[in-house]
C-alpha cells in the first residue's frame, strides 16, 4: 500500500501546529519558512560525479509511489525533499529526505504535510531541547596559516599564468562551548540577522547564503548571484564612493557576465 501524503490548511478550524521538538530541517527567507520534523523517507547518493542522478532517480522513484492528498490547493503542498551535497565528489555526507512533518508559512498563510500515519502529539509533547546559550571560544583554523598565504600565493601565480581565471578560497575555523550548539537558535539568529538570506538547516548542517544556486520552475531556471560585495558606511558620502568603486571593479563586472554567458548557453528554449 503507497504512502498518503497530505496537505492541509491551519487556520482558526484546524489550530496551528506547535511542535517542541528541534525541526530536523528547515528553510527561511523573508516572510516564507519551512520547518520539517521527523524522517519519512532518506537517500544516500554516495559518491562520485553521479550523485546527483542518482539522487534525482530515487527522489522520482519514491514520488511515484505515493498517493497526493493536497487540500491546501494554494502553492506549497505535497513532499517536500531536502538535499546537501558535498563539495568534493569523494566526501561522505551527501543527503536527500524528506521530513515526517512538514511545516510552511508565507505571510499569512500556512500550512501542513504529513507523509503516512503520523501522532502529531508527539512533536508537540517531547521535551523543548532548547538549551541556554553558551559563548563560543574561537579555536582558530585547523591548517596553520603559512599554508593559507601558500595558497593565496599559488592560486594568484596560476592565475597569472593562465590555468585558472578565478579561484574561490576558504579555509574552516573551529570554536568550542561548553554546551552543545543549539540548531534552532542558530537558524533563529541567522534569519533574524540576515532576513534576505536564504538560511537552511539540513541533516546537521546549518547556514545562511545570499545566493541562490538555482532555482527550476518548469521550463524556467532562477538564479541569485552575486558578482560582489562592499561594506556600507555611515556616512553618506564615503557609501556613495564604496558603490563606485564596487561598479568600477573589473574582477565584478567580469564574474555577472560569464554568468550571464553560462546561463545563455544553458538555458533552454
Amino acid at each position: 500500500m503507497n504512502q498518503l501524503i497530505r496537505t492541509v490548511a491551519l487556520d482558526q478550524s484546524n489550530p496551528a501546529f506547535r511542535p517542541r521538538c528541534d525541526p530536523t530541517f528547515a528553510w527561511r527567507r523573508g516572510d516564507l519558512s519551512l520547518a520539517g520534523y521527523g524522517r519519512a523517507w532518506s537517500f544516500d547518493p554516495g559518491f562520485g560525479e553521479e550523485r546527483f542522478l542518482r539522487a534525482e532517480n530515487a527522489w522520482r522513484q519514491w514520488l511515484s509511489a505515493a498517493d497526493m492528498d493536497d487540500q491546501f490547493g494554494q502553492g506549497g503542498g505535497g513532499p517536500l525533499g531536502f538535499g546537501s551535497f558535498t563539495f568534493d565528489a569523494e566526501a561522505h555526507g551527501s543527503v536527500i529526505a524528506v521530513p515526517r512533518v512538514l511545516v510552511g508559512r508565507h505571510g499569512s498563510r500556512s500550512w501542513i504535510t504529513t507523509v503516512g500515519d503520523v501522532d502529531l502529539a508527539r512533536y508537540e509533547s517531547c521535551r523543548d531541547s532548547m538549551t541556554t546559550p553558551d559563548r563560543p571560544r574561537y579555536v582558530g583554523p585547523t591548517r596553520p596559516d603559512w599554508e593559507w598565504m601558500e595558497a593565496v600565493a599559488q592560486a594568484v601565480r596560476m592565475i597569472e599564468s593562465g590555468p585558472l581565471r578565478k579561484v574561490v578560497l576558504a579555509r574552516d575555523v573551529e570554536v568550542w562551548s561548553k554546551a552543545p550548539f543549539d540548531k534552532r537558535l542558530l537558524l533563529d539568529r541567522l534569519s533574524k540577522a540576515h532576513p534576505e538570506c536564504f538560511t537552511f538547516l539540513v541533516n546537521g548542517l546549518v547556514g545562511a547564503s545570499p545566493e541562490l544556486l538555482l532555482r527550476l520552475q518548469g521550463r524556467r531556471v532562477e538564479s541569485v548571484a552575486l558578482a560582489g560585495t562592499a561594506p556600507r558606511h555611515p556616512d553618506p558620502a564615503r557609501d556613495r564612493q564604496l558603490a563606485r568603486e564596487l561598479l568600477a571593479s573589473d574582477k565584478n563586472l567580469l564574474e555577472p557576465n560569464r554568468w550571464r554567458k553560462a546561463y545563455n548557453r544553458c538555458a533552454p528554449d
